[in-house]
């Protein structure tokens, strides 16, 4: 008998034909998503109410959350000025600040005596050779112009020791393309 068939019997499941029940009679189809689904209603379950089994439930006070939080706030502002006040202090100010004068472009000797005249100290701290800066000249400073520093605080100052000297090369006895080659290869202008 066939499950499409109108003549079947209506206890017998849909879906199931003669074949499958010649295999294993007591089988249905379907059965075990069934079961499994089933399964799930029986599994497990909150504890509800009585998960608290010897705890017994504490009523407060309506405000008792207000008062909790404002002893926590009074406990953070008191440690604070605990931590801030005794423990980790600030340092004392320091003395008073001068504004350091930019010297950049002067001579070694007229700076010295700028920075002097505003009460601090001046050192030579490097010197090199520059193209274009004459002998003497400042070319840097530290701390730089416009930064504060404390009375008889140190400024350092970069001097140029003049342009690099080289020896011209003798072109005396050489054509007029051929000197100029020879200048121009040993890093001078010809004009």
């Amino acid at each position: 008998m066939c499950a499409l068939d109108p003549s079947a019997g209506a206890d017998e499941p849909a879906g199931l034909s003669n074949r499958d029940e010649a295999r294993d009679p007591g089988m249905k189809l379907g059965s075990s998503m069934r079961r499994r689904r089933s399964r799930g209603n029986r599994g497990f379950k909150w504890p509800g109410k009585n998960w608290r089994v010897g705890i017994p439930k504490v009523k407060l006070p309506r405000g008792a959350g207000f008062v909790a939080v404002g002893v926590m706030l009074v406990g953070v502002g008191i440690g604070y000025l605990v931590t801030t006040r005794v423990l980790l202090p600030l340092p004392p100010p320091p003395g008073d600040l001068f504004e350091v004068p930019d010297v950049r472009g002067l001579e070694r000797l007229v700076a010295m005596e700028l920075i002097e005249g505003s009460e601090m100290v001046a050192a030579v701290s490097d010197s090199f050779r520059h193209p274009t800066a004459a002998s003497g000249e400042v070319l840097g400073q530290t701390p730089m112009p416009g930064q504060l520093s404390e009375a008889a605080g140190t400024v350092a100052l970069t001097v140029s020791l003049g342009p690099v000297r080289r020896p011209v090369p003798d072109v005396v006895r050489l054509g007029l393309n051929s000197a100029r080659t020879v200048l121009e290869a040993s890093g001078f202008v010809v004009v």
